[in-house]
């Protein structure tokens, strides 16, 4: 995966999760090295992501970590200046259940809770909205290549087509 195009590229990524506040809001990219990853978003060490069979909701983020750790997934999380609430969150998460396609994507939750004003269609554009405003506090990162620098390229439709190749395998 390191021929693909980086689309967002981090500044640095601290590769001690010891160092993580899980009480902070983190943006969890999961499968960080993958067209597209797949993202979710935590606060109080408690994790939500919307997926194509449903929903993680309050999902013990130390959990997640071992989880991914053992199945040695790339996973980058993003420790954000934003304060959401736990209530927030339940709330935005109780309106989706499931992804299906651009409109309830991972991403869709996520980026109503953190930027509002917007709509966005893929990661790096979310990450630019961010790192503009300054709301990017630390990056940590979990089983990246050396090579890793950032999101690789992807298009909407790379975003689709994982959508319907998913739905099709849970199906």
């Amino acid at each position: 995966m390191e021929s693909l195009k980086c689309d967002f590229q981090f500044d640095s990524i601290d590769h001690n999760l010891e160092n993580i506040n899980h009480k902070k809001t983190l943006l969890w990219i999961l499968h960080a090295d993958k067209v597209p990853p797949h993202i979710g978003i935590s606060v109080d060490g408690l994790f939500f992501s919307l997926k194509v069979r449903g929903k993680d909701e309050f999902l013990p983020t130390d959990k997640l970590v071992n989880l991914l750790r053992s199945k040695k997934i790339a996973s980058v999380l993003v420790e954000l200046r934003i304060r959401l609430t736990l209530e927030e969150l339940t709330e935005k998460y109780n309106h989706f259940d499931c992804a299906r396609d651009l409109k309830s994507s991972c991403l869709v939750p996520v980026n109503q809770l953190i930027n509002s004003n917007s709509k966005i269609s893929r990661l790096k554009e979310l990450l630019d909205i961010l790192q503009v405003k300054k709301q990017i506090n630390r990056v940590f990162g979990l089983n990246l290549a050396e090579t890793y620098k950032g999101i690789p390229y992807y298009t909407t439709e790379q975003i689709e087509l994982r959508l319907k190749k998913l739905k099709h395998v849970e199906g």
